[in-house]
């Protein structure tokens, strides 16, 4: 009879060379993960921003688009 933590470091021997590969770099990953967003949110805002100040410029000029 064997547990479960037996059998888990059974499987895990049987990890192919891609999950080995992918195994090395998890926490780069994750800090990637997570660095990611908050940059694709800075850039929105700064989107968001231009678009809306242009907005404004135009108004201010008086030019109907």
């Amino acid at each position: 009879m064997s547990d479960f933590y037996t059998e888990y470091l059974k499987s895990n021997n049987k990890r192919t060379k891609l999950e080995q590969k992918l195994d090395e770099y998890n926490h780069t990953m994750e800090l990637i993960r997570t660095i990611l967003p908050v940059v694709i949110i800075i850039l929105q805002v700064i989107i968001l921003v231009k678009i809306i100040w242009n907005l404004n410029h135009l108004k201010s000029l008086k030019i109907h688009y």
